[in-house]
């Protein structure tokens, strides 16, 4: 389940439903690495959709809505708050790690949790407007993956 796959499925939905669900906003925020959430927060600050976890490699990891909540307070209530990471040799090295993220210790895909603590990991925000249309499309967003793929991407417990 590739994220630049997912993009593709939205904006297919999105152009098949327009006449039905018009839209004043339907954009891709850009990506912000996890490592450094906190100062590109402003790309998504206030705004509402659907957003995703994804591996370096471009696989979703989880798949959530910002409908009733802006994305930042979504994403940091996912995260925790942050440990600043250090190499291997104990130096600092500016990045942080999510040790307390909400998966932890779920019995979920050890190599999903192990990522998001490690934040090896892009976020991205579909902004939607008007903003109670996040729901269908994270609807729309994990029945693809169900459809496409067998399964849920793997931070993902259940559809809805």
């Amino acid at each position: 389940m590739k994220l630049s796959e997912l993009r593709d499925a939205l904006a297919q939905f999105e152009r098949a439903t327009g006449s039905l669900i018009p839209l004043e906003s339907c954009n891709w925020r850009p990506s912000v690495d996890a490592h450094w959430l906190d100062e590109r927060a402003d790309s998504i600050s206030g705004r509402f959709g659907v957003y995703v976890y994804a591996a370096e490699d471009d696989e979703i990891l989880y798949i959530g809505k910002a409908q009733d909540s802006p994305f930042e307070k979504r994403i940091w209530g996912h995260l925790q708050k942050p440990d600043p990471g250090r190499s291997q040799s104990g130096d600092r090295r500016g990045l942080k790690l999510y040790p307390n993220h909400k998966w932890k210790d779920q019995g979920l895909d050890a190599k999903a949790v192990e990522t998001v603590e490690k934040g090896e990991l892009t976020i991205e925000a579909l902004e939607l407007q008007p903003n109670h249309v996040a729901g269908l499309f994270e609807i729309v967003a994990l029945t693809w993956c169900q459809q496409e793929f067998g399964q849920l991407p793997p931070l993902n417990r259940k559809l809805g």
